[in-house]
């Protein structure tokens, strides 16, 4: 029954903040509705509340005209209500996402990774110079690089 929660996908931090844009302005928009839906539901319950009984022997019919504008908000009501939930819902179906740090590249597939690490302690290869991996013309020894020992945060 342990159902295990869907990884975020990583992605720059470009796109990270234009995904938390794109949830935010979604559920602001949708709050702003149901808010809307509220208002409109208590004006409406007002508007038939005033337009009941007292109003019946009026010559100008406003309990009448009460009682409709009431039920105009309260069809008002549903219909932003029902685009408040259809937003919700919009907001809540935004793909979850992570920006990449330096705490979970090892996460990525090896299909989005241009370097890896080496398998190899640096210690070992202190002699070794590095080359290019592709195939060609030879480097000569003098315009290669040696590994250097430390951490990359230091430069």
């Amino acid at each position: 029954m342990n159902r295990e929660k869907p990884r975020a996908r990583l992605v720059n931090k470009h796109q990270y903040l234009e995904n938390r844009l794109e949830k935010g302005s979604l559920f602001t928009f949708a709050s702003a509705f149901a808010g809307a839906s509220g208002v409109c539901l208590l004006i409406s319950l007002l508007l038939m509340y005033l337009g009941l009984p007292p109003w019946r022997n009026d010559p100008l019919n406003i309990g009448i005209e009460l009682f409709f504008a009431g039920g105009f908000f309260g069809v008002l009501c549903f219909g932003t209500g029902w685009i408040a939930s259809k937003l919700f819902k919009a907001a809540a179906a935004v793909e979850k996402v992570a920006p990449i740090t330096r705490h979970n590249t090892g996460e990525l597939p090896a299909a989005q990774t241009l370097v890896r690490a080496s398998e190899r302690p640096i210690t070992h290869c202190q002699t070794e110079l590095l080359r290019a991996a592709g195939e060609g013309a030879e480097t000569p020894s003098e315009q290669l690089l040696r590994a250097a020992q430390g951490n990359m945060d230091d430069a």
